[in-house]
């Protein structure tokens, strides 16, 4: 050329102050990074395009890697006018410019862009459309991680490789080896098996003096127990009732009848062979579902129906007055529960209800065995409904958790649950298929929990989203 060498001009609106544009021909741009240790050629493209690339890029290094990284900065104008007009009126109100600015970064904090996930609600068609990479990304990582998308994972939107499901799966089977994912389980296990509500239950204290003491042990055998049959144990979903794993420490153990763990604090140990097996026969599950002086067979039943099995009961009505224990009536409590269902108002639920819970009546209201009531024998036998297979009669917690295992209604309860959980809401009729979609990835992969995980990743639910037609 007639004058060799390179023209730089400064940018003067971009967020990253050492971008410089290069002229490469009368249209043409080169966009640069320039500082005093580097030059780095970013982007090529005609004056207009290349102008508004670097307006909404900056280049950050890594904090963990030192890697170069570009960050593209989105911003609506519909987003940034009510953030301006904030500080246009602090302004005007007199406010100084330090004050201005601090409303303006409340309203960002209030705003619903930052307390939500904000998706397009709008397409030119409106109905059913691919949700944006972005969105997929972040729907992903929100769902496997309860965090914003890595670097990768915005990599793989910013390419639209995102949007092919084998990528897909493979960004899902990443993102389940990190451990974020493990702190994602443990809390669906916690909402999921009601938990949270351990701290809350009460027992009198004359008849159960220990219960104070046992219940943080409780809440942690019931944690452990469900991380290591979701990510460790090979029963897949049946694993939950069924498992011989336990998980005790020396006073859990002593309040179970099992020998203790060697060392200190909680250890896995093997409970085949005893009343120990699987989630209805833990503490946390049987003091929850019982009142503060006795065991409560409803209650019992209303966990597996409503938790388990996804049958919840209807509200109680609310003119039946409360089941009197202790009174002139005595009996087994049982048989004060026949005369209480007696009432044509509470049969429906009951007789759904109370034969599920009388298989666990073994267990007392903070969940130690016994085999006698009131210095009578305790009757454990039940009866299961409206399950396929395995409806019918069943004697005890053994066969009545063989039973749920072996129900198609538990897998399809544990797929709707969790699908609950990832989506923030209950499933719909619109849901069917994607329901269908994740129970079919579940039993491809040989029914692993975290196979469960990848089917919902990759499910309808997931890609597609629904849409309004654009004004």
């Amino acid at each position: 050329p007639a004058q060799p060498g390179l023209s730089f001009h400064k940018l003067d609106k971009t967020r990253d102050k050492n971008f410089w544009s290069v002229r490469a021909s009368s249209d043409l741009r080169l966009i640069v990074h320039r500082s005093q240790a580097s030059l780095l050629l970013c982007y090529v493209d005609h004056h207009d395009k290349a102008y508004g690339w670097a307006e909404r890029r900056r280049l950050e290094v890594h904090p963990k890697t030192g890697a170069a990284q570009m960050i593209e900065i989105r911003e609506r104008v519909e987003e940034l006018a009510p953030l301006r007009a904030i500080y246009d009126a602090a302004r005007g109100a007199g406010r100084s410019e330090d004050a201005a600015l601090r409303l303006v970064l409340v309203g960002m904090l209030l705003s619903p862009q930052f307390l939500y996930r904000a998706e397009t609600t709008a397409s030119e068609t409106g109905g059913v459309v691919a949700a944006e990479p972005y969105e997929l990304a972040s729907r992903l990582s929100y769902f496997l991680w309860a965090s914003m998308p890595d670097d990768a994972l915005l990599d793989a939107a910013e390419s639209g490789a995102l949007g092919e499901p084998a990528e897909l799966d493979a960004q899902a089977r990443r993102m389940l080896d990190d451990p974020r994912a493990r702190e994602v389980t443990a809390a669906f296990h916690t909402l999921w098996l009601e938990l949270y509500k351990l701290s809350g239950v009460q027992k009198d204290a004359d008849l159960f003096p220990d219960f104070a003491a046992l219940a943080p042990a409780f809440e942690e055998e019931t944690r452990r127990f469900a991380e290591h049959v979701f990510w460790e144990e090979d029963g897949g979903v049946r694993a939950y009732l069924l498992s011989d794993s336990g998980f005790v420490d020396a006073q859990l153990a002593a309040h179970y009848g099992l020998p203790a763990p060697d060392g200190q604090g909680f250890a896995q140990i093997a409970t085949e062979g005893s009343e120990r097996f699987g989630l209805l026969t833990q503490g946390s599950v049987l003091s929850a579902t019982s009142n503060p002086d006795r065991t409560s067979p409803t209650r019992r039943g209303k966990f597996v129906r409503a938790q388990l099995l996804c049958q919840p009961p209807p509200p109680p009505p609310a003119d039946v007055p409360p089941l009197e224990i202790g009174s002139d009536s005595g009996g087994t409590l049982r048989e004060q529960l026949a005369a209480h269902v007696d009432n044509p108002a509470c049969q429906g639920c009951h007789q759904l209800l109370d034969p599920v819970g009388f298989g666990l009546e073994a267990y007392d209201a903070i969940g130690a065995f016994r085999s006698e009531e009131g210095g009578a024998a305790v009757d454990v036998s039940g009866e299961l409904s409206s399950v396929t297979p395995g409806a019918g009669p069943f004697q005890g917690a053994r066969e009545l958790s063989e039973k749920l295992a072996g129900s198609e209604e538990l897998q399809a309860c544990v797929v709707a649950q969790w699908f609950r959980f990832a989506a923030g809401r209950d499933a719909g009729d619109a849901d069917a298929c994607s329901l269908a979609t994740i129970e079919d990835g579940l039993r491809a992969g040989g029914g692993q929990l975290p196979e469960l995980l990848v089917a919902i990743a990759t499910s309808p639910a997931v890609l597609l989203k629904s849409t309004e037609p654009s004004p």
